[in-house]
């Protein structure tokens, strides 16, 4: 590729400027260039002029998505895995020779880009994470090569109109689509400049309508309680847990706040959007300061239209005679600019403290905030820590707690009905060992959950795109059936359901791992047994002590006690524990945080092992996914025993009721609480694919007490085939092992049952 700026690499990040997940469409720079569609990651170009490498390109992506890079990504491009080892980082390989000779190959040594010493790399500042680009910088001091880092500028004013826009890949898509780009999908005109930093190769973002997310449903406070005003504390929640925006700016003398984020700006102003897929979110920035409001919205004057749109300016007090004179601002006037107003009043705005971003900002936020004359790279002048929102939004007051429940309850009831359809399908089918690829695929099932899903009044779209993988597809962790591939489901094969949900009352998230068989049983539910089939399928010894591992690390996840200092990578082993016992592990995260109608992986916590820039310790009132898993491959390469397993729950952290010794803890800070889980999804286990001779008694009374959890909570709202399906897979398991076992342990049901054979033979010889 032919740089221009005489750059000899440049880097493409996988973000947005606000750092999201998912990405609208003109955001999807390494998707376009290389084909992956995963999130995250970050892709390398070369020059054509570096002699010494014929790797032009390298893509990097998180170890979850290897698999899925190797299948969508060609041969131009070298595939790495971020923080592997076995790989060079992106800026490790910017760094090292490419020209290695035989000895240093043997020894190990990995071959980088090969670009000669002070070579110029550019990026987009917008796109750039600021950590990528300091971890560029603290590897660039490591290695003995250096190279000069350029940021493009975001705008070009000595090019053509054509090429203005600097950003190169959106300078490559515009030249090969030509001036036809330069519309918007739907053929119109844009009517705007379609070449400016944020309307990227002629795409529009989506544009939508922004709607207000109501107080008395579904948010709980008005989005000027939480920016000024006194709260109210007849929500439930103490004052510790919710202190307005300018008093957490305050305790830290900060009059500035850059907000960046999307769901952070979404949740304080209690609106919501449709820019991004999977998530109710718009495009927009915000900056806070003690007497004003700036919001920054993408295609401003049309979204706050007077006529079309009274009730959000109403919502937002636009046209408030109160707010009428910039000259003395009352502290929650709200002023609407647009978009492209972001970049130059971030250098602009007046404060005399501080000034407040987060450590997750793009590096355009951080150098224009550290470069202005009244900050001169004073660290006294500016807080670069997460964002206060962060946390408020992750702390659910008692109306967000309970919509959110609701929308649980609405995503299982989905769950729940989705398997006893596809249940019903496979005992009434004439062959169900081979499926049916007319009435019962992973794409049909993908279908039929939003059918479910649609009953619901309050549901808007998935939170994500639904897994449904049968047999070694469900080894893939981030497959998703195709429809053309009509891939049939039958009886005897693991099934992997994950699936989440946009409810206005809240985001949902759940997995579960099913192994369909032909059944025989008898209405009398009591009378019920899952080992009398004549369907000969059975899942293997294998697959039953993997799926009961995964099932214990999250029982004993759910039963875990905790408190308020303690980080989600402090709770990930307890998740993956029965797994390293035997060797085995998985390379996702455990979970995330659960957002109120905004993502599915919510900050600031997270249950992982690594370490993630804004996060921090669990806190009263949050919501969090649990879901440890498990993904087999078989090294001979026989794909018909490949099978991926995993089981996710949502739970809510709330005080721990008081025990005999909390007076010993008296001299603990208020700001300290013991926490424990309560699970708010309700779908039964697979009772076919756990061996229970593994569980402690203490475990099964968890499973026991769920289970009848999930018959309370269902019964009122499931009927039919559902309603049977569900009281099958919930009856109430005794505890027939006289030992205290565990899956960490050898078999003791073995054990027991040689020794009292033993002792049964001894006493026959002695008569």
């Amino acid at each position: 590729m032919r740089l221009p700026y005489d750059y000899q690499a440049y880097i493409i990040p996988g973000y947005d400027a606000h750092g999201s997940e998912y990405l609208a469409d003109p955001d999807k720079r390494i998707w376009y260039m290389t084909g992956f569609n995963g999130t995250g990651g970050v892709a390398i170009v070369t020059s054509d002029q570096v002699i010494s490498s014929n790797s032009r390109a390298a893509i990097w992506v998180e170890k979850r998505f290897e698999l899925l890079a190797k299948q969508q990504v060609d041969c131009n491009w070298d595939i790495h895995v971020l923080d592997d080892n076995d790989y060079l980082s992106p800026w490790q390989w910017l760094l090292r020779e490419y020209d290695l000779d035989s000895q240093e190959l043997l020894s190990g040594e990995l071959r980088g880009a090969g670009l000669e010493n002070g070579a110029r790399v550019g990026f987009d500042p917008l796109l750039m994470p600021y950590g990528y680009w300091y971890e560029l910088q603290q590897t660039d001091r490591l290695e003995p090569r250096s190279v000069s880092l350029q940021e493009t500028p975001l705008v070009d004013s000595s090019l053509t109109v054509e090429e203005r826009k600097t950003n190169l890949v959106d300078r490559v898509r515009i030249e090969l689509a030509g001036r036809e780009g330069v519309v918007n999908q739907d053929g119109s005109d844009p009517g705007r400049d379609p070449l400016d930093q944020f309307n990227p190769y002629g795409l529009t973002y989506p544009g939508r309508e922004i709607y207000v997310q109501d107080k008395e449903l579904y948010a709980g406070y008005d989005w000027q309680d939480k920016i000024y005003r006194r709260r109210q504390t007849s929500l439930g929640n103490p004052i510790l847990y919710f202190k307005n925006l300018r008093e957490l700016m305050d305790e830290k003398d900060v009059d500035l706040l850059i907000l960046t984020r999307l769901d952070e700006i979404a949740w304080l102003l209690n609106l919501r959007g449709e820019d991004i897929p999977y998530n109710p979110l718009f495009i927009s920035f915000a900056i806070v300061g003690t007497q004003y409001i700036n919001l920054y919205l993408y295609d401003a004057s049309r979204r706050l239209d007077t006529e079309r749109y009274s009730d959000l300016r109403e919502h937002l007090e636009l046209d408030s005679s109160r707010c009428s004179s910039y000259t003395s601002f009352p502290t929650t006037c709200l002023r609407a600019r647009d978009l492209s107003a972001f970049t130059d009043d971030l250098s602009t705005v007046s404060f005399s403290k501080k000034v407040w971003f987060s450590n997750s900002s793009n590096y355009f936020v951080y150098k224009t905030i550290t470069e202005r004359p009244d900050v001169n790279n004073d660290r006294s002048k500016y807080i670069m820590e997460p964002s206060p929102v962060l946390l408020m939004k992750a702390v659910k007051n008692d109306v967000e707690v309970e919509a959110m429940n609701q929308a649980f309850i609405a995503d299982s009831v989905t769950a729940i009905e989705v398997a006893a359809w596809m249940d019903d399908l496979l005992q009434n089918m004439v062959d169900p060992k081979e499926g049916d690829d007319r009435s019962l695929t992973e794409w049909l099932v993908a279908q039929k959950t939003e059918t479910f899903r649609e009953s619901h009044s309050s549901y808007q779209y998935p939170s994500y795109e639904t897994i449904a993988a049968v047999g070694y597809h469900s080894a893939d962790y981030y497959y998703h059936p195709i429809e053309d591939d009509r891939f049939a489901i039958p009886t005897g094969k693991m099934f992997l359901y994950d699936m989440g949900g946009q409810y206005r009352e809240g985001t949902t998230t759940l997995a579960r791992t099913f192994f369909f068989a032909k059944e025989w049983y008898e209405e009398n539910e009591n009378r019920y047994e899952f080992d009398r089939t004549y369907d000969p399928a059975r899942p293997t010894e294998f697959q039953q002590e993997v799926y009961t591992r995964i099932v214990l690390g999250l029982i004993d996840l759910s039963m875990a006690k905790f408190h308020t200092n303690v980080y989600g990578r402090d709770l990930d082993a307890i998740a993956r524990q029965y797994l390293w016992d035997v060797g085995l592990d998985y390379f996702h995260p455990t979970g995330y945080g659960v957002g109120q109608y905004l993502t599915a992986h919510e900050g600031p916590v997270f249950i992982h092992s690594g370490f993630s820039v804004d996060e921090q310790p669990f806190n009263r009132s949050m919501f969090v996914s649990a879901g440890p898993g498990f993904y087999y491959r078989n090294p001979d390469n026989d794909r018909e025993s490949d099978f991926g397993a995993r089981v996710s729950n949502v739970l809510y952290a709330k005080p721990v009721t008081r025990r005999p010794y909390d007076y010993l803890n008296e001299d603990l800070s208020d700001d300290v609480q013991f926490l424990e889980f309560e699970t708010v999804t309700f779908v039964p286990f697979e009772p076919r694919l756990i061996t229970f001779e593994y569980f402690t008694r203490k475990q099964l009374d968890w499973y026991n007490d769920y289970n009848a959890q999930i018959r309370e909570k269902m019964s009122g709202v499931l009927s039919g085939t559902a309603l049977k399906w569900m009281k099958r897979r919930t009856r109430f398991q005794k505890y027939k092992w006289e030992f205290k076992g565990g899956a960490s342990t050898i078999s003791m049901t073995t054990t027991a049952f040689i020794v009292s054979l033993v002792s049964f033979i001894t006493s026959v010889l002695l008569l």
